[in-house]
């Protein structure tokens, strides 16, 4: 039996193995055919990229037309009281209103880009011990104190335009064109996903490389800017004013105090990349026709946190609202990119994902007290906080422009007006509550309305909006309830500007 055994075993086992080896051999075929079929399609693809910016080039070198500037638009600015105003309790209260409501504003749209529209195929992007470094040349760039590495094809060191005509920015596109720019476009890609950049943080990160790669030669950086914007599915188009090459840039939302042009009505912002002591924009000319690739508008919206380096702020924020300071140091890198954000509408601020480092702090320092605490009471309290843990200051006053603060900012600038606080007790509530909040846009003052999920304990004034009673809560009026508004501002209408969570 044993014998038996043996010669059996004898028999089957080069049929394991001959099995064994046929598997592998099969495997090998499927990845080998697999990567033949990929790396055709690569080319393809690439081939089919390099014919858009080639034919699009034929455009560039087109006479350009000219369009009309237009001054930014200023912001609409507040007339807001030099001092605040306090709620006067050793009066018989009002009898509670249904206040009137001018246009109910929804949550700003955001479009993040689908890369399924921008590419039929993504190209992988190359590993280091893929890249050719006689190819490519190393570029860091300091993004707000993040080092970003990108690989930039070495034959963009030797470019130079010789002038700023058609033909010579035509030519010059071509140029970038025939270099390997997929690898930094990819690049880009996965620093726009690691570090959860919105399309503006984008557009910063882009100017930084230019600047780089192209160190004092701001047409050159103006073209590369707009080609790689292009490239990631961002509309964007090259502009001449005066002896100067410009960005122009769409946005899906209102940009203030930035001038534009109106191609085939639609703005495009005016961007200049040179130095603040050159910038001259009199007049634009640009190619009317867009990059064929599938792009669009910029969104300024920040719908997650920007992962930014961690850089402690010289400036603490202190607060005995609870008996003892509660320190706060808010991150200098995010505060710097704020400072560099255009103008936008209000909603775009509130609505904007804060660092993690505020929401940490909120959760311990305030979150605690309001634990044990009813909605009601919970709202109450942190209302009462926003009234009096900041010294108050109009944007004139501190800084002679206007300048809508995003969360964070209230810790690190020593004042804030209506509308900072406005933004600041939205985000609190709807973050630590859970309650659904609107703002309350009047003629000359912003404040905040909150609805709850039991209103049985609300009283006073309130917005009726989608079957939901939306009870005012103003940060300004200092003292005030909830249900307690300002007496000019009962028969005033409002817009009613909708934020997330509702």
């Amino acid at each position: 039996m044993k014998r038996l055994i043996m010669i059996l075993f004898a028999i089957l086992l080069p049929c394991f193995a001959m099995s064994q080896h046929d598997e592998e051999w099969n495997n090998f075929l499927k990845q080998h055919n697999f990567n033949e079929y990929k790396a055709q399609r690569n080319a393809q693809f690439q081939a089919y990229k390099d014919s858009i910016n080639k034919e699009f080039a034929k455009h560039i070198e087109q006479r350009w037309q000219d369009y009309q500037v237009f001054v930014g638009k200023r912001r609409p600015s507040k007339p807001e009281p030099q001092q605040l105003p306090v709620a006067p309790h050793d009066t018989v209260k009002q009898q509670p209103v249904q206040m009137p409501i001018n246009n109910i504003i929804p949550v700003p749209e955001t479009h993040p880009i689908n890369q399924d529209i921008i590419e039929e195929e993504s190209i992988a992007p190359m590993s280091d011990t893929n890249i050719n470094h006689k190819v490519f040349q190393n570029v860091d760039v300091n993004f707000y104190m993040q080092k970003v590495n990108f690989d930039i094809p070495e034959s963009y060191s030797q470019l130079m335009l010789e002038n700023i005509s058609e033909k010579m920015v035509a030519k010059f596109w071509t140029s970038l064109a025939e270099g390997k720019f997929e690898v930094c476009v990819n690049q880009f890609k996965q620093q726009r996903k690691d570090l959860h950049l919105n399309d503006w943080a984008v557009y910063d990160m882009i100017t930084n490389l230019a600047s780089e790669v192209f160190t004092r030669r701001y047409a050159e950086q103006t073209i590369f800017t707009v080609f790689m914007l292009n490239q990631l599915g961002l509309n964007a188009k090259i502009g001449r004013s005066d002896n100067q090459l410009i960005v122009l840039v769409p946005a899906q939302n209102t940009i203030y105090a930035v001038a534009y042009a109106l191609c085939d009505n639609e703005p495009y912002y005016i961007f200049s990349l040179y130095p603040k002591e050159q910038q001259v924009v009199a007049s634009v000319s640009t190619y009317p026709v867009a990059f064929p690739k599938p792009t669009q508008a910029l969104d300024m919206n920040i719908n997650e946190p920007i992962s930014f380096v961690r850089q402690a702020s010289s400036v603490i924020y202190t607060t005995d609202f609870w008996g003892d300071e509660v320190p706060f140091q808010v991150n200098q890198n995010a505060i710097d990119f704020y400072g560099r954000y255009p103008q936008v509408d209000i909603e775009i601020y509130a609505n904007a994902e804060m660092s993690d480092e505020l929401k940490v702090w909120s959760d311990k320092q305030i979150k605690p007290i309001i634990n044990d605490l009813d909605e009601y009471a919970a709202v109450s309290v942190i209302l009462y906080y926003v009234q009096t843990a900041f010294d108050y200051a109009t944007d004139m006053q501190q800084f002679g422009y206007e300048k809508p603060f995003f969360c964070e900012e209230n810790f690190y600038y020593s004042k804030n007006d209506c509308e900072d606080r406005a933004i600041l007790l939205s985000y609190l509530i709807r973050n630590l509550v859970g309650s659904k909040m609107v703002l309350l846009d009047y003629p000359d003052h912003i404040a905040t309305a909150v609805a709850f999920k039991d209103d049985s304990m609300a009283t006073g004034d309130y917005y009726q909006v989608n079957n939901l009673k939306y009870y005012v809560c103003d940060p300004t009026y200092i003292g005030a309830n909830i249900g307690e508004s300002m007496p000019q501002y009962r028969k005033i209408k409002a817009d009613v500007l909708m934020l997330k969570g509702n």
